[in-house]
């Protein structure tokens, strides 16, 4: 009998499963999460709207958990957990993970008040910060901590990246379908920033890491995205983290590791 269940546990834990699990689980995460956004309207209280972007944002989480449960594989299990909570990197990297975006953003603003147009500021948004991390946590413990080590199993980091952004901005649609102009830029971003994240995973092992990154990124849009005119503002942050995914892609290559410590 053990080595009947041996047997299964072993057949259940082929890369062609661990494949099929990957893409089960993007399936069920935008088919659960997607509702939930959709759920509350765009003019709704903030409060409203942060109880079920946080909600919504760990469906991808909770299933990363079930799955690595079910498949009762030790080691994929321990290697979950490590990626999640990996703290301890080099200082270099957690100055990276904050300055990055903030320069992304000064370069931004920069451009704009070259050609003499206004930059709007609210700069009490800074205090999204902490609530940024909590929610981007979420998301980056399934993206990062589940989906993009199975899809590098497969794929060379840039395509699994341009894979995960994809999915990632599928995720976010539903938030922005107000806004359909926003939500395709916001889509392209992720796109984008998903090559940067796996650039920094690969180094550091630590979604807590990749999650900084993003909601440094994401406070500062909060901060500066305040006008009327907020696809245009929007544009040069794009434009800006695109050249810097093609950078690496161009440094690097397909596997973003060429010349890794």
């Amino acid at each position: 009998m053990s080595k009947k269940s041996a047997s299964k546990q072993s057949a259940a834990l082929t890369p062609a499963a661990r494949q099929k699990n990957l893409w089960i689980f993007i399936a069920l995460s935008l088919a659960l999460s997607v509702p939930i956004f959709l759920s509350t309207p765009p003019d709704a209280p903030t409060a409203s709207l942060l109880g079920t972007f946080f909600i919504g944002s760990y469906i991808p989480a909770i299933l990363a958990v079930i799955f690595v449960a079910i498949e009762k594989d030790k080691k994929e299990s321990a290697a979950f957990r490590l990626r999640i909570f990996t703290l301890r990197v080099g200082w270099l990297w957690w100055a990276f993970a904050f300055l990055f975006p903030t320069l992304v953003w000064l370069i931004s603003g920069a451009v704009f008040l070259v050609q003499g147009q206004d930059w709007p500021a609210s700069y009490a948004a800074l205090g999204f910060f902490p609530l940024a991390l909590l929610i981007y946590f979420g998301e980056e413990i399934g993206w990062r901590g589940f989906a993009l080590p199975r899809l590098l199993q497969r794929y060379n980091a840039v395509t699994a990246s341009l894979i995960l952004g994809a999915v990632w901005g599928a995720f976010h649609i539903a938030l922005n379908l107000h806004r359909p102009f926003f939500a395709a830029l916001n889509f392209a971003f992720l796109v984008a920033i998903s090559v940067i994240l796996t650039w920094l995973f690969l180094r550091t092992n630590s979604v807590i890491l990749t999650t900084v990154l993003y909601a440094v990124f994401n406070t500062w849009l909060q901060v500066f995205l305040v006008g009327q005119d907020t696809e245009k503002q929007f544009m040069v942050p794009l434009a800006t983290t695109w050249l810097a995914a093609m950078f690496l892609i161009y440094r690097y290559g397909t596997s973003l590791s060429d010349g890794m410590e």
